[in-house]
């Protein structure tokens, strides 16, 4: 199923249920798959809705008619017999708790309630299956959870202790996996002395000769590999590299160069040609590089509204309200904090404590400060 095949079934079988003469409200909260194509937009499909039910005295009274109508629908579509499908909720109905949510569509007697994003993400995590950790990539950045213990915090709100011991070494895992760069709880911080060593030991790596005598990864580089089938966000990693880290001192000649395209273009090739101008006007907007000529060229302005990834078409209506300028002018939509990275963030951890400042929360917060700044996330 897709997006608009969960909304017409489930309008087909409100419409089903008033037809019988059903006018009490059916209240239902949409989870899972069902969940992330209604309200995510992921770019996938799914076998089943599965739902939660909000009040079970109404189940009880309405079971034989709505089951009926249930089944109107699977044959009309030749659904699977599970197309609306509660079993997760006789299965977790002890590990979890259930919110209320909030209205989504009304269907007759029909009520679609969605559930708080933080809710299917305690869930997810709890689930930890490929699918599900797929599906907390894409909600995490969505929610005000950034660390390890924040998702933990938000597993205790929904998840029952009981349930939590059961799912132990799933939750880890999931957990592992998100936040990858934090250890569980750690007694103790690195000390001070510690610290310093690791910043120094950095600024010899980024100092060190075969580092910054390697060949200068440009946009166009980065374009060339996208044409030739590279991930474009391999490419265009590997400029962030070069123009935040070993060749920050030359991001001139990091976009001086014009595109190189291929002779047989695509839509695929000219939509990346497009997002790389964007971006290098972008870069020398907000660091004060002279902007190249190639760059306002109109090819690389794009004659249908494009969300900038192949992964997931649909433009997020956040997106549009939050893109830069040199992106949305180009006709792409791709939300902002593209080039948010770990540099910058360092240098202006180093720039606080030049400045005085020791509180380690203090020095985070003026980074961020910066980071926001600049890229607005």
């Amino acid at each position: 199923m897709e997006a608009r095949d969960i909304e017409r079934y489930l309008a087909e079988l409100g419409a089903e249920l008033k037809q019988r003469g059903i006018k009490q409200p059916i209240r239902i909260l949409i989870i899972g798959g069902a969940y992330m194509l209604l309200h995510e937009h992921a770019a996938r499909t799914t076998d089943d809705i599965d739902i939660f039910w909000l009040e079970g005295d109404a189940f009880q009274q309405l079971r034989g008619i709505l089951s009926e109508c249930v089944l109107t629908i699977t044959s009309r579509y030749t659904l699977r017999p599970d197309w609306f499908n509660y079993l997760s909720q006789i299965l977790m109905q002890n590990d979890i708790r259930i919110p209320t949510g909030k209205l989504w569509k009304r269907y007759g007697p029909l009520y679609v309630y969605l559930p708080p994003k933080e809710y299917i993400l305690a869930l997810k995590i709890m689930a930890g299956r490929s699918k599900d950790l797929d599906d907390c990539a894409i909600l995490l950045p969505q929610t005000r959870v950034k660390t390890r213990q924040q998702a933990q915090k938000l597993i205790d709100r929904y998840i029952l202790p009981e349930a939590q011991q059961k799912h132990a070494e799933q939750i880890e895992d999931s957990l592992n996996t998100l936040f990858p760069n934090e250890t569980e709880r750690r007694e103790e911080m690195l000390s001070p002395e510690t610290i310093q060593l690791m910043a120094q030991t950095y600024e010899e790596w980024m100092h060190d000769s075969s580092v910054v005598a390697r060949p200068l990864e440009t946009m166009n580089w980065a374009y060339q590999r996208i044409c030739a089938g590279e991930d474009p966000w391999t490419g265009l990693g590997n400029f962030s590299h070069a123009w935040y880290g070993y060749a920050k001192d030359k991001r001139a000649a990091l976009v001086s160069e014009p595109l190189t395209h291929p002779e047989q273009e695509t839509e695929y090739t000219r939509r990346w040609a497009a997002f790389c101008a964007a971006s290098a006007e972008f870069l020398c907007e907000q660091y004060g590089v002279p902007c190249p000529a190639w760059v306002y060229e109109s090819r690389y302005s794009l004659p249908q509204p494009w969300s900038g990834s192949n992964t997931f078409p649909d433009i997020a209506p956040y997106n549009v309200k939050t893109t830069p300028l040199p992106f949305t002018k180009r006709n792409i939509f791709c939300g902002r904090g593209l080039f948010k990275n770990k540099y910058e963030l360092y240098e202006w951890m180093l720039e606080a404590r030049r400045k005085g400042i020791t509180d380690p929360r203090a020095i985070r917060s003026y980074a961020r400060k910066k980071e926001m700044s600049i890229h607005g996330v």
